[in-house]
């Protein structure tokens, strides 16, 4: 089910990096409107019955990327902002509480996230 788009929704789908057993997942960029009640009509409508389902905000987060060069910033700023990551499309910008124009200011980061992943994320661009 990672990467289904649901109410213009795209689902990305990950095992919780606490589940020992792997059983435990976290779904990133659901709609507003999901709850605990939806998410559990959602999965049984897939043919799997969860045991346990919860719902939590899907306010998303912001993050700081910083390059060696203001050349690498401006290039990620233009590269990646509306991309996807963790299933969110996220905002990129030149930070402007930096003066030397190499921060870029990243939101709408889903929870979840790890730094890995936003460093993995922007280093397609330098």
């Amino acid at each position: 089910l990672n990467g289904v788009v649901v109410d213009g929704h795209e689902l990305a789908i990950k095992v919780h990096s606490g589940s020992k057993d792997r059983t435990k997942l976290q779904i990133f960029n659901l709609p507003p409107h999901a709850d605990r009640h939806w998410l559990m009509s959602f999965f049984v409508q897939q043919g799997l019955t969860p045991v346990f389902c919860e719902a939590g905000s899907s306010q998303g987060m912001s993050a700081e990327v910083r390059y060696h060069d203001v050349a690498g910033a401006r290039l990620a700023a233009q590269s990646l902002n509306g991309s996807l990551l963790g299933g969110a499309q996220i905002q990129v910008a030149i930070d402007p509480r930096f003066s030397e124009g190499a921060t870029l200011a990243v939101t709408n980061v889903p929870a979840g996230i790890s730094w890995q992943d936003v460093k993995d994320h922007f280093g397609q661009c330098g």
